[in-house]
C-alpha cells in the first residue's frame, strides 16, 4: 500500500497476511491500516484503488472505504 504523509511524501507499508482473503477479514485489515497510518480525517472519503476481485471490492465496501477499481 501507498500513501501520502503528512509530510506530503510517498509512504509505503506492506501487510503480507496468510489469513483467510474473506472480504470481512480483509476489511479489518484495511480498517487497521487506516488507523495505523492515521489516514482517517472528518468529512474526508479514502479512495482505494483495486483489481476487480469481487472479496476486495466487498472489503473496500465494509471498511468504509471508496472502491476505485482499474
Amino acid at each position: 500500500a501507498h500513501f501520502i504523509n503528512s509530510e506530503n511524501e510517498k509512504s509505503s507499508s506492506t501487510n503480507a497476511s496468510r489469513a483467510t482473503h474473506y472480504s470481512t477479514h480483509l476489511a479489518e485489515e484495511l480498517q487497521e491500516a487506516v488507523a495505523e497510518w492515521k489516514l482517517e480525517r472528518p468529512r474526508t472519503t479514502i479512495a482505494v484503488t483495486t483489481d476487480k476481485a469481487r472479496n476486495i471490492v466487498n472489503a473496500v465496501n465494509e471498511a468504509g472505504l471508496v472502491p476505485y477499481i482499474l
